[in-house]
């Protein structure tokens, strides 16, 4: 088996172990980010390994299942990624597909690059009645086929699996996270990253809390969803959320603040220690309905990573369920976690 996965390079030495699980090995680094592994395990049974231990460091994955040369000419070279990957791929008329691909110090003198691959490709197989796809949030909540492509100088690896696979929704995080938006902060994209990464089903009905808030990109998200968001931060919100009828903004600590309300959600992106933002997340479990959800990141350090999550989890544990933790794309030196509160504390 081989695969091409990405990674933050600050958490190299976490991505080897979590490589480990299948008896992977890196064999070829592309980039900071992106390295070829190998695996004596089958496709399917490093697949399945990788999946059930819930990695959080390998941010994304994809089988390769052809290689080759590319031709510096544009149709040469799609026609023969196309040829290479077509006969792997399991899409049948009316099924849902998307063609991803990225290309690293691609010397062609600009005639062509990734869009090229991915519209050729998609071409082919929207011919044949395939379905192509397009929305992000449907590729990160529909397990449709995925066809994924890495172009390296003049190499390509080529690979076919469904979008639950591949660990995240998409192999180019450079292109999600350049996409314009009219965003409050940077941080707005990462709670609504990790809504469609971990799946939570948001009903924006009732009261959410959001510690941390300052500039406000989370509290929009949430009030936008029709939360009514207690927003908490001794910072400003950004002025556009100043007369928002759903937000009331407490200007403290959120120490300082005692609520009555109950809430269906809570979200924190404090930037303290892991341990300080477990043990909020536990004082305010009471005001959390039984069974409520929370996003909360955890600001890493620089050094004894897993201890910090390994302490932090364990404070945690006491009132909620881990249900996923993550280093997603748009986190730095942070991980994000979901959890759910236990019914039977109060």
């Amino acid at each position: 088996m081989k695969a091409i996965i990405t990674y933050y390079p600050e958490y190299r030495v976490q991505a080897k172990k979590e490589i480990a699980v299948f008896d992977g090995k890196a064999v070829r680094k592309f980039d900071d980010l992106t390295s070829l592994i190998e695996s004596p395990q089958s496709v399917a049974e490093a697949t399945d390994k990788l999946l059930a231990s819930k990695p959080i460091f390998i941010r994304h994955m994809f089988p390769v299942l052809a290689e080759g040369v590319c031709s510096k000419e544009k149709e040469a070279a799609c026609s023969t990624i196309l040829e290479a990957i077509a006969p792997h791929c399991d899409i049948t008329p009316g099924d849902g597909f998307a063609v991803q691909c990225r290309a690293l110090h691609l010397d062609v003198n600009d005639e062509w690059g990734a869009k090229d691959v991915e519209v050729h490709v998609g071409k082919h197989f929207d011919t044949l009645g395939c379905v192509p796809v397009f929305a992000d949030n449907r590729i990160m909540n529909e397990d449709i086929a995925i066809i994924s492509v890495l172009i390296f100088g003049e190499y390509f690896y080529a690979g076919f699996s469904r979008a639950s696979q591949n660990l995240s929704s998409h192999s180019d995080e450079h292109r999600l996270l350049s996409r314009s938006s009219r965003e409050i902060s940077r941080a707005e994209k990462k709670l609504k990253e990790a809504i469609n990464a971990f799946k939570i089903q948001v009903t924006g009905t009732g009261n959410a809390l959001d510690m941390g808030a300052s500039p406000g990109g989370w509290t929009k998200v949430l009030a936008d969803y029709g939360f009514h968001v207690s927003a908490v931060d001794p910072g400003d919100l950004h002025p556009s959320l100043h007369d928002h009828p759903n937000i009331k903004h407490y200007k403290s600590r959120i120490e300082s603040v005692q609520f009555e309300i109950p809430f269906e959600i809570v979200v924190n992106d404090m930037n303290i220690d892991p341990q300080d933002t477990a043990r909020i997340m536990n004082d305010l479990a009471p005001r959390l309905v039984d069974g409520g959800l929370a996003v909360v990141t955890l600001k890493l350090p620089f050094y004894d990573v897993e201890r910090a999550i390994g302490e932090s989890l364990d404070i945690l544990a006491t009132y909620y369920e881990i249900l996923n933790l993550r280093h997603l794309a748009h986190n730095r030196r942070e991980v994000t976690a979901l959890l759910r509160k236990k019914s039977n504390y109060n």
